[in-house]
């Protein structure tokens, strides 16, 4: 039985996917498998998966990456799970340092590493430094936190048996999909760990499913509206608020500029809402044609 499952999940990425997956067969970490899910491409990724020796291809129809995934650790035989893009890439020692820190730190649920992001064919720093202050990682009340905003990088080693215990993925999230996993898991007294060194590259590219803001929003949205319903994470302090402001972003993109200022004025009201998201609350409630134009260019 191998100690790791690498799950890659792969759709529409006949360019990318053969390099990340060797990039997860070329550990110098040698107990584990690599899973990888085409799911329904229709370019030439099934040709490219089916050329490669060393792994366990699955198929299924496109159902999105949460389905993926949760295909892949249905037929998982292991203790730990690593999460791969399939337009990313490792570094040869990835799961080595990560399975090191991960049995360093015994109840830690979660390791995200560092990761060089790579705009075509230009570097641009890494995931973490590229942050604003305001979304660093948390190490400190993850739990709160992690309802705030997504601070754990999905290029990360999880405890499958924490994924198990929480559900699993959302199969209705096409986006932010391990935010909500990890909202789960550090709700319900898991804990996340950052390996701040760049273990990999993050590509940005046009075909990137965050390349979509509205799928975002709505997907941003559903998580929230879950959290406020789940007995477990609805008392947290703040997350009507983050809701809130959520709902006034997504009214905001879909042009109800009326319903949007209700929202964010809710939001504005939210004590325990994170600051920097009441002043942004507080701004789109007064001008809220601003805030959209603002909105394009991704900066509320």
């Amino acid at each position: 039985m191998p100690r790791v499952s690498v799950i890659i999940p792969a759709f529409n990425v006949d360019s990318f996917v053969g390099d990340a997956v060797n990039s997860a067969i070329g550990q110098t970490y040698t107990d584990r498998e690599v899973i990888v899910v085409n799911d329904g491409s229709t370019d030439a990724t099934n040709e490219v998966l089916q050329a490669i020796e060393g792994i366990t291809y699955l198929q299924q129809d496109h159902r999105g990456v949460s389905a993926a995934r949760n295909h892949a650790i249905s037929k998982a035989d292991s203790e730990l799970v690593a999460l791969l893009d399939a337009d990313d890439l490792w570094r040869p020692d990835w799961l080595a340092k990560m399975v090191a820190k991960i049995d360093e730190l015994a109840t830690t649920t979660v390791v995200s590493s560092n990761a060089v992001m790579l705009r075509g064919f230009t570097k641009s720093g890494t995931y973490y430094d590229s942050r604003p202050k305001r979304l660093r990682f948390r190490n400190n009340d993850q739990g709160y936190w992690i309802t705030q905003y997504n601070f754990v990088f999905g290029f990360a080693l999880t405890r499958r048996a924490a994924i198990e215990s929480v559900g699993l993925f959302d199969e209705d999230l096409r986006t932010f999909e391990d935010w909500d996993l990890w909202l789960r898991l550090l709700t319900r007294g898991g804990t996340a760990v950052l390996m701040g060194e760049a273990l990999g590259t993050y590509r940005l590219h046009g075909g990137n499913l965050t390349a979509d803001p509205l799928q975002m929003l709505s997907d941003e949205v559903r998580l929230l509206e879950k959290a406020n319903v789940d007995p477990l994470t609805s008392e947290i302090r703040g997350i009507r608020g983050r809701l809130a402001f959520a709902q006034g972003k997504l009214s905001l993109a879909q042009g109800s500029r009326e319903e949007s200022v209700t929202h964010f004025n809710e939001a504005a009201m939210d004590s325990g809402l994170q600051s920097e998201l009441r002043r942004r609350a507080r701004f789109a409630a007064l001008a809220p044609a601003l805030a959209f134009r603002l909105y394009a260019g991704r900066r509320i």
